[in-house]
């Protein structure tokens, strides 16, 4: 429970108190003191206490300081604030609860006021905070009664429009400004493509052969053949008489997607790439280009239809993107990123079992990418205060 805290930490609690979702009318400290917000506070994004300069009635005296936010009393001496001077302006500590009924004592030997946010919670803010800290269940699992279906709609759709965001930020991580435009596009493509083949456990070797292999074939004269770059891949990779640095994992890993397997593939559709024109990218439909790209791959056994999926949508359309951000085609991108919001993918179920318990309609997450995004981003690090769903919940 210790590390789930600190992993969640107490975000969610600032958002409360930030935006007031609380009965803040009838505070008082456990000592029996009112309680009256004249200023919550900053928050604050650096180190020391969660908020700085705010204003609170305490009784009859008016006191400026910091406020500190925890889950529980004990967290103050977990994080060590008791031996921290930066923590000796706290005037008030909010905890959600108080199961050991101590108190927190700053640096200097006094304590601030104590005041337990639990009993001040609306019942279904309450109700989600208690579930908040489960990592077997979704915060809002219980709640789906009070969220609209299209609230629940624009959430999972901000996450899908946020994944694309994601990716093709990812992908220019791997942009050479030093190549000619279409040298930089072809190798931001291919080296997305070393990295999608390399899920889950085999992306950073992939990643590291294929930019290992740039190095390499970007010094020659003219590109390699795809039967030379699959040769040198190999190498690179450990398969041959060549040193190398790469670690390979094969616990679970499936016969299709072993490394040796992956490499030539990500070789074969290198080479495909560079050889392409860089304006066949531009004719056609995407999903047709997309097809014949994977046509030119013939290991034993294929890419999957599954692993295509998936990278049409994390790879093959960010990229087209990019080509048409790095060209100024702007009917490239608005297709890109139509067919993005529109792409169904064969995803594993396992991943959305949190999805299945809570009962979400499968529709809104079956075959979707963004709902990984939504799983991975929002749910399972507990950013409740930046879902729309929480807010739906707060308003019914």
């Amino acid at each position: 429970m210790k590390d789930l805290e600190e992993k969640y930490h107490e975000h969610l609690l600032h958002w409360i108190w930030q935006t007031l979702h609380f009965d803040a009318g009838n505070l008082e400290t456990t000592c029996g003191q009112p309680v009256t917000i004249l200023e919550p506070g900053r928050l604050n994004s650096s180190g020391g206490p969660d908020f700085k300069e705010a204003r609170l009635q305490i009784g009859d005296l008016r006191w400026h300081g910091d406020i500190e936010f925890h889950w529980s009393v004990a967290d103050w001496r977990r994080h060590g604030h008791q031996h921290d001077s930066g923590y000796n302006q706290v005037i008030l500590h909010v905890v959600y609860q108080n199961p050991d009924g101590k108190r927190a004592y700053r640096q200097d030997g006094s304590a601030p006021f104590l005041l337990h946010l639990r009993p001040h919670l609306p019942e279904n803010l309450e109700e989600l905070l208690a579930a908040f800290r489960q990592p077997d269940r979704l915060p809002c699992a219980g709640q789906l009664r009070y969220i609209s279906r299209e609230a629940l709609e624009q959430q999972f759709r901000k996450a899908h429009r946020e994944y694309f965001e994601t990716k093709a930020d990812a992908l220019l991580n791997f942009y050479d400004p030093d190549l000619a435009p279409a040298t930089a596009w072809k190798k931001v493509f291919s080296l997305g493509l070393f990295d999608g083949l390399g899920i889950s456990l085999n992306r950073e070797p992939m990643l590291r052969v294929g930019r290992r292999l740039y190095n390499h074939v970007l010094q020659e004269e003219t590109f390699p053949a795809v039967e030379e770059l699959q040769f040198l891949a190999l190498q690179f990779g450990g398969f041959g008489s060549a040193r190398s640095a790469a670690r390979w994992s094969y616990k679970g890993v499936r016969p299709a997607n072993r490394p040796k397997i992956r490499l030539q593939q990500a070789a074969t559709l290198m080479g495909t790439i560079h050889h392409e024109p860089l304006d066949a990218w531009f004719k056609g439909t995407p999903s047709d280009r997309w097809e014949r790209l994977l046509n030119t791959v013939d290991t034993e056994t294929g890419i999957g239809r599954q692993r295509s999926d998936i990278l049409y949508g994390i790879v093959y359309l960010p990229a087209l993107w990019l080509l048409g951000t790095l060209f100024h085609i702007d009917r490239l991108k608005q297709r890109a990123f139509e067919l993005w919001m529109n792409h169904r993918a064969q995803v594993p179920s396992t991943l959305f079992k949190l999805f299945a318990q809570s009962d979400f309609p499968p529709d809104l997450y079956k075959q979707r990418l963004g709902a990984v995004f939504q799983l991975k981003q929002y749910c399972k690090p507990r950013r409740c205060s930046q879902c729309k769903v929480l807010k739906e919940i707060i308003s019914s």
